[in-house]
């Protein structure tokens, strides 16, 4: 973003750098005396300003209140870090901070890398755990660990008991399965049973429309859901060709593998500040595994959960490659990815042309509208003239 600032401090020479955390400002100035043969002539240019950035001890002060702030935006829709039964709010940034974050969970078995806890299992007690926080701005690095209480899923009483009694159903059931009637059992924890047959009644209808109404929403969210996912994997083959050759070409030039990523994923962070609206998932990726690895992520963690969440073959196969290369020491890494590239490429068509047969199917149904519609004008006039 360009920002406008008074004649005198441009004639002072004094660019206010944007704040914490608010990223690059550009100005558009006008400088004289560059020219030695034309001292008085004015030259146009851009320059660019970096955000301010703390001291140690400016750092080291605000990090306590950073880190408590973190704490109760991580907790997510949770009380607290103690008694956590829902997902986990596991934020890169805090607004107002120059600070970012990548995390680290200590079992994946209980919370992954996205926060999602797995506390939903029949028969979960409650399990103690760590997620370690890994805090950057971009020159210090600090780590902080949270200690985190999974408790079972929060369910009430009579659906604790309607599902206990229905797995001894179930059982019964399968023991039964020779006989040619179920039997229920008459007492259940000590206590006799009585049962009834629920009659078919106008409420029972009415429940039967709401669960119908709440089953046509869960298919339509998921209809939505699966479009996206669709479409995103859409976007992560189309990146997946640019992606390979802009490693081709820093490796190249000299960069080692981690710092062509970082590179690659700090220009699209850049890209973003200037056009919100820029969104690629392959670069969303690449940009949240550059914020781990600058965090003391392990690179071949880091590139191995990259490949989990992109989650298609292409990226998974880059990933082996990479690593493959990583540790042979890379010798061999720019004849395997420009191998890779020309397949990416091949691929890159082969969606193309696919996308462009899906839009041209897409459009033959306004043209038979249109075709039904010019039937109906010539045919009417000859029917009411009948």
């Amino acid at each position: 973003m360009f920002l406008e600032r008074t004649e005198h401090e441009f004639n002072e020479g004094r660019l206010e750098r944007g704040g914490y955390g608010e990223g690059e400002r550009e100005y558009r100035i006008f400088v004289k005396g560059l020219l030695e043969e034309e001292p008085d002539r004015e030259i146009l240019l851009t320059v660019a300003v970096g955000e301010r950035k703390y001291t140690v001890s400016q750092a080291e002060e605000i990090l306590d209140d950073f880190i408590s702030r973190l704490q109760t935006a991580v907790a997510g829709e949770n009380p607290s870090l103690d008694q956590v039964t829902k997902d986990l709010n596991l934020v890169d940034s805090l607004e107002g901070y120059g600070f970012s974050v990548s995390w680290e969970t200590e079992d994946w078995e209980w919370i992954d890398s996205l926060g999602h806890v797995k506390n939903k299992e029949a028969g979960f007690k409650e399990q103690k755990t760590t997620i370690k926080a890994h805090i950057t701005d971009g020159r210090f690095k600090w780590e902080h660990e949270f200690a985190v209480t999974l408790l079972p899923e929060t369910v009430g009483q009579e659906e604790q008991a309607a599902r206990e009694f229905l797995n001894t159903v179930a059982t019964q059931d399968i023991q039964q399965n020779t006989k040619e009637y179920l039997m229920l059992p008459k007492s259940y924890n000590g206590r006799s049973l009585a049962y009834r047959r629920a009659e078919t009644s106008d409420l029972g209808i009415t429940v039967i429309l709401a669960a119908a109404g709440v089953l046509l929403i869960a298919v339509r969210k998921r209809g939505r859901k699966e479009r996206e996912q669709k479409e995103r994997e859409k976007l992560l083959l189309m990146d997946y060709s640019e992606v390979v050759s802009k490693l081709i070409v820093l490796t190249g030039a000299g960069f080692t593998l981690r710092s062509a990523w970082g590179k690659i994923a700090s220009e699209y962070e850049l890209g973003k500040q200037k056009n919100e609206k820029l969104f690629r998932p392959a670069y969303e990726e690449m940009a949240n595994t550059w914020r781990q690895l600058e965090g003391g992520m392990p690179e071949s963690r880091a590139y191995g959960e990259f490949a989990a969440r992109c989650g298609i073959l292409p990226y998974r196969k880059l990933v082996t490659l990479l690593e493959q290369n990583r540790k042979n020491g890379g010798r061999e890494l720019r004849i395997a990815l420009e191998l890779e590239m020309s397949d990416a490429f091949e691929k890159r068509k082969h969606l193309a042309r696919q996308l462009g047969e899906e839009a041209g199917t897409k459009l033959l149904v306004p043209l038979f509208l249109l075709l039904g519609i010019v039937m109906v004008l010539i045919a009417a006039p000859a029917f009411m003239g009948l």
